[in-house]
């Protein structure tokens, strides 16, 4: 590249007082597979010997400004970085952090292909030892980014004439947020066309996660980290690897394993569920003709035993320890009493949620067909519910039925592999005589 033309990429690293890692940074920086870039090293008013190791270099490429006064954030030497840039496209790199040998290609071929203004890709979060913890952030729901991923500024990349609208980065003391949220999000909020690269490129070590990191500057996690990188043909499909077992090992609930069922559950269930889902045995329907017996009301039903079976209508999986999922879109309790006294039910209950995708369940509740209450379930912990049923609802033979519009399998939502169609947890449903102040409506 001649030393006067224009690179495509201005890469910038904001650095203070950190040589050992820096150095590590800016070979992530030259090994990268596209070769048309500069590099903007701007120290924070350091004063141990970074100069010396950007000089070490000897790449006309690179270039070292230092800050007269610190501003203990990256806002001031990436704006000091833009204002020195000349690439048509903003790239930033943290001082700790390591791009993968195709991060800029990647990126620049996603600008050119979408004519985004900025594009970001996956980034590895990395743990501290002894318990790596490993996660990946710049994944989105959606086909375009909704504004809610974190993307950290060295997963992003951004067209330089944007900061000239939106404005520069802002001084920390000045926002709420991060300074990296506040301007990501401010890009965001001035409609720029953001375009997802859908790869890994990025680690990041975050310094937020190791106490005295600045002080004792460790850099053996990212040498190690540059090795692997540099001498393991299969790095990328072996550090997927490492992210889906820290994923799995932090929610056991997303892995296959052997559900945990009461002694007395009746045999045969779980399978049933199985051909019934396949196809090989019918899909059990809401029965077309009322039960020929009702069981006698009780004042506890225990939803987790086997004693509970005559009294659940349609709509129940099978009881686990502390609890039995609804697994239709409508689920029946029935009973026979003689009485004709109001009854005041409580339940114990969860709503099937999904963070982010499934955030409520409603529930309607029509006793023998007159609806008799609406709840709207948000908290996923088992808590007691209660409603009213009065006395000229009461019938000989009864139907309690739960209407989940919302209910729906897990495994639509990517969540686990379940295909029950879940809607709501119950531990047990409690009937009992309506307290004389409330049928007096006190």
């Amino acid at each position: 590249m001649d030393a006067q033309a224009a690179p495509i990429v201005s890469v910038i690293i904001a650095t203070y007082n950190w040589s050992s890692v820096l150095r590590l940074a800016i070979e992530s920086v030259l090994r990268q597979t596209l070769r048309d870039f500069e590099l903007l090293v701007v120290g924070d008013a350091c004063t141990d010997d970074s100069a010396e190791v950007v000089a070490s270099f000897g790449d006309p490429r690179i270039r070292w400004h230092n800050l007269p006064e610190n501003c203990g954030n990256q806002y001031g030497p990436n704006n000091a970085g833009i204002e020195m840039a000349r690439g048509r496209f903003i790239a930033y790199l943290g001082h700790d952090d390591l791009w993968l040998p195709n991060h800029l290609e990647r990126h620049v071929a996603t600008m050119e292909k979408t004519n985004a203004d900025v594009t970001y890709s996956w980034l590895e979060l990395i743990g501290p030892e002894p318990v790596v913890r490993r996660c990946v952030t710049g994944i989105d729901t959606g086909d375009e980014y909704e504004g809610k991923a974190i993307l950290p500024p060295s997963a992003i990349m951004h067209r330089r004439e944007v900061v000239q609208e939106v404005g520069p980065w802002k001084d920390y003391r000045t926002v709420v947020m991060g300074t990296d949220v506040e301007f990501i999000g401010r890009l965001f909020q001035s409609g720029r066309k953001f375009a997802a690269v859908r790869r890994l490129t990025v680690l990041k070590f975050p310094a937020a996660w190791r106490p005295g990191c600045y002080i004792e500057k460790p850099v053996r996690e990212q040498v190690d980290a540059l090795q692997r990188i540099r001498e393991n043909p299969d790095f990328l499909r072996d550090e997927l690897h490492l992210i889906v077992e820290s994923l799995l090992r932090r929610h056991p609930d997303e892995l296959t394993q052997i559900p945990v069922l009461p002694p007395d559950t009746k045999p045969g269930v779980i399978i049933e569920h199985a051909l019934r889902v396949r196809g090989v045995r019918p899909e059990v329907q809401e029965p077309a003709t009322a039960p020929e017996s009702y069981p006698p009301l009780c004042k506890m039903l225990d939803l987790t035993k086997q004693e509970a079976a005559p009294y659940l209508w349609t709509g129940w999986s099978w009881p686990e320890p502390v609890y039995r999922w609804t697994d239709k879109k409508k689920a029946g309790i029935i009973f026979h009493t003689v009485d004709r006294d109001p009854l005041l039910v409580r339940m114990h209950i969860a709503p099937f949620l999904i963070p982010g995708k499934l955030e409520a369940q409603p529930v309607t509740v029509i006793f023998n067909g007159q609806e008799v209450a609406q709840m709207l379930l948000t908290n996923n912990e088992l808590e007691t519910h209660q409603f009213l049923i009065d006395s000229q609802h009461l019938q000989a033979d009864n139907m309690l039925e739960f209407h989940l519009p919302k209910a729906d399998m897990p495994m639509n939502y990517g969540y686990n592999m379940d295909t029950r169609e879940l809607g709501m947890q119950v531990s047990w449903i409690e009937f009992a005589p309506q307290p004389p102040a409330v049928a007096a409506g006190e």
